[in-house]
């Protein structure tokens, strides 16, 4: 008897020791979750992936702001400069009376080629339209028109009153010109022709 009960005990550790080691060996399976716990889940997954992207795109305009700051960081200061650059060049219009002052003048045309230069490195460019040519509305301004009997001339470049300037790709200030006008009447006409139908 002794002996068989033996045998049982050690029969039923045997089992209780193979269903540790099958309940080990065996992963543990899911447990399987119904329609409303999925749409949940997926709802807080979408939002997530919202947020991830919402997160990355403000990256992006932080970043292609601070390269503009980056790019254009002497704009300010150019613009501020660009009325020198104007008493300069407007001041070489006029010829020096004395040897005295064409000295001073030299020195002048060396301090503004200095100028230019330094600008120049940080990417200022010269806007010089050519009489003549067509107008460009991108990077030009009209201060006043010219009558023409020539079709040809019309929107034509007459004369260059006022350089302008580009800091690398941007627009700080447009050339003034003045442009031809095919069919427009001369001021002395013009008035001529309004005091005439003023008497009638």
């Amino acid at each position: 008897m002794e002996e068989k009960k033996q045998e049982r005990k050690v029969e039923e550790k045997v089992k209780k020791e193979k269903a540790t080691l099958k309940e080990k060996k065996e992963p543990k399976r899911a447990k399987a979750i119904n329609q409303e716990e999925y749409d949940k889940l997926m709802e807080q997954f979408t939002k997530a992936l919202n947020t991830a992207a919402h997160h990355q795109n403000l990256s992006k305009y932080y970043q292609s702001e601070y390269d503009k700051l980056l790019k254009y960081r002497s704009q300010y200061l150019m613009e501020n400069l660009l009325p020198v650059i104007d008493a300069f060049e407007l001041a070489f219009k006029f010829e020096a009376p004395t040897k005295e002052a064409q000295n001073y003048l030299m020195g002048f045309e060396y301090i503004h080629k200095m100028l230019l230069s330094s600008l120049e490195n940080e990417g200022l460019s010269l806007i010089t339209p050519k009489v003549g040519t067509s107008f460009d509305s991108s990077c030009q301004q009209v201060v006043d028109t010219i009558a023409t009997t020539k079709e040809e001339e019309n929107n034509h470049i007459a004369e260059v009153l006022l350089n302008g300037y580009k800091l690398k790709d941007r627009l700080l200030r447009p050339s003034n010109v003045k442009i031809y006008k095919f069919g427009l009447e001369e001021k002395g006409d013009a008035t001529k022709k309004g005091v005439e139908e003023l008497k009638n």
